[in-house]
């Protein structure tokens, strides 16, 4: 009679490549506030499919290298553009037998947040990395089906906006509160009514001042910074603001 086979002995001669597995990477929509309106960063790509053309920075899983999917994300962000983002969140995981020429893929992406005084992009494994307006977007044709996944990325950041203040990443270390409201409302395409604003964010515990003032024209305004120990990205505000 045969005896049953443990776990152990199972999983170590298991043979994994008897299936046939899809392709799986990550994608990256890096995100970040320049001149006004929200950019994007995107990268020219030096190898088919799709060279030449822009897309969103990303890769493949290393097996050696990454623990899950969310260090292949950072390792790929910082490797591709040398930016470490300050908030980094999974969007989605997309899957099928269209959205890659080269066979069957699956990719999970994530939606990255940088101060844009943080950056430096760098073209050291690619041919090409820089900052691109979202309003831009339109008029490009992106490699894969990354404008999709980047309108996606813009939807899910709007939704965060109206209750969340993971806006904020997209600051620097100190900002005045005006400046807070100012990228809530542009991502949100509305405007705020500054009083319930300011009470909301005050009352939320999440920032203190720095005791550092605006100079220049007009009235001085404080400069605010989040508190030690907080975590402002998971403080929800009444969805009415």
């Amino acid at each position: 009679m045969i005896s049953a086979m443990n776990e152990r002995e199972f999983l170590k001669q298991y043979d994994k490549s008897a299936f046939e597995q899809p392709m799986f990477s990550v994608d990256n929509v890096v995100l970040t506030l320049g001149k006004g309106e929200l950019e994007v960063l995107l990268v020219k790509r030096g190898e088919h499919p799709f060279k030449d053309c822009w897309g969103l920075p990303g890769g493949f899983v290393d097996l050696e290298k990454d623990q899950s999917i969310e260090s292949t994300a950072l390792r790929k962000i910082k490797e591709k553009t040398g930016v470490e983002p300050d908030y980094i969140e999974q969007l989605e995981t997309i899957g099928n037998a269209t959205r890659d020429p080269r066979d069957w893929s699956i990719t999970t992406v994530f939606t990255a947040l940088i101060a844009k005084q943080r950056c430096t992009p760098t073209d050291e494994n690619v041919v090409l990395a820089n900052w691109f307006a979202v309003s831009e977007l339109s008029a490009m044709t992106l490699a894969f089906d990354h404008t999709k996944i980047i309108q996606r990325a813009l939807k899910r950041l709007r939704d965060r906006a109206t209750y969340s203040l993971v806006p904020c990443a997209l600051l620097g270390e100190k900002f005045t509160l005006s400046e807070l409201q100012k990228v809530h409302e542009l991502i949100l395409g509305k405007k705020l009514e500054a009083k319930v604003f300011r009470r909301r964010v005050e009352n939320s515990g999440q920032f203190e001042e720095t005791g550092e003032m605006t100079s220049g024209r007009g009235r001085p305004a404080a400069y605010y910074r989040l508190r030690s120990g907080t975590d402002a990205f998971n403080f929800e505000f009444i969805r009415t603001v």
